[in-house]
């Protein structure tokens, strides 16, 4: 019984994954691309609405000051990475169907895994960790609420 129903799962993501193969290699790189700005200014509505406190997490309280605004900033970034997944892949698929280099270059950022963008400013912190808070904290939120709630906006 769970075979079938497994079996039937696994051809209803078959079916669902081509028509989205179809649909996304159909619409222009350009069109794809502001299709994601709107979706990236929708999800910047959100977070900056969103004023909920960071949660209290004793591993991050322990860490350097440093440390703590890398964990915010690739948390911050991962909000908005999924609040944007869909409009990345279909931006993702258009532009390689179209060879767009160019938004290709301008995009890079975007296109390029979070955990590549913030190798560097993570090594040495536990990612684990960090996507317990995220499981917690999992919506585009207010950077600057966070840094402000937390001590560690710049002081001028």
């Amino acid at each position: 019984m769970f075979q079938k129903q497994l079996s039937n799962l696994f051809t209803i993501i078959i079916v669902l994954t081509s028509f989205t193969g179809c649909a996304q290699s159909s619409i222009k790189s350009t069109e794809a691309a502001k299709r994601w700005d709107a979706q990236y200014e929708h999800c910047t509505d959100i977070a900056r609405a969103n004023t909920a406190d960071f949660p209290e997490n004793a591993w991050f309280d322990s860490l350097t000051l440093e440390d703590k605004k890398s964990v915010i900033g690739y948390l911050y970034n991962y909000n908005q990475r999924i609040c944007t997944a869909e409009e990345t892949e279909l931006l993702r698929s258009a532009i390689a169907h179209d060879k767009n280099t160019e938004l290709k270059s301008d995009y890079e950022e975007i296109l390029t895994p979070l955990d590549v963008t913030f190798a560097e400013r993570l090594e040495g912190i536990e990612k684990s960790e960090i996507l317990k808070i995220q499981a917690q904290y999992s919506e585009p939120f207010s950077i600057r609420h966070v840094l402000t709630q937390l001590d560690l906006y710049p002081k001028r």
